[in-house]
C-alpha cells in the first residue's frame, strides 16, 4: 500500500456521514481510511498531505471541497486534525469533521 495505514479508532456520525456521501461506502472503526479503489487518487494525495502533517506533530484545521461522484453534487467539510502523543511520539491522529456547505453557499 503506498499510503500510511490509517484505521479509524473513533469518529462522529458527521464524519461517518460525510465519507459516505462523498464515496457512497459505509465506514466502522477498524477501517482502513485511505483505500486505494474506494476514493480518488486526488482525494488520497491530499488526505495523505493532512495525515502526514499530522503525524509531525501539528495540530490544524482546514476547509475540504468534495465534489461527489455518488451524489453529482459538491460539500464542504470543516476537519481538524489534532495529533495523540504517547510521550515524545505521536500514535494516532484524532479528525473531527463538520458539513459547513450551507455557510460556503452564502
Amino acid at each position: 500500500m503506498r499510503y500510511p495505514k490509517n484505521n479509524l479508532v473513533a469518529a462522529s456520525n458527521s464524519f461517518h456521514n460525510s465519507l459516505k456521501y462523498f464515496s457512497g461506502q459505509n465506514t466502522s472503526i477498524g477501517d482502513n481510511l485511505l483505500q486505494e479503489g474506494v476514493f480518488p487518487d486526488d482525494f488520497l494525495k491530499l488526505w495523505e498531505k493532512f495525515i502526514l502533517k499530522a503525524l509531525d506533530g501539528q495540530t490544524f484545521k482546514t476547509e475540504i471541497f468534495t465534489d461527489s461522484a455518488i451524489r453529482g453534487n459538491e460539500m464542504w467539510t470543516e476537519t481538524s486534525f489534532n495529533p495523540i502523543w504517547n510521550d515524545s511520539k505521536v500514535v494516532a491522529i484524532a479528525c473531527y469533521s463538520r458539513n459547513i456547505t450551507d455557510r460556503k453557499k452564502y
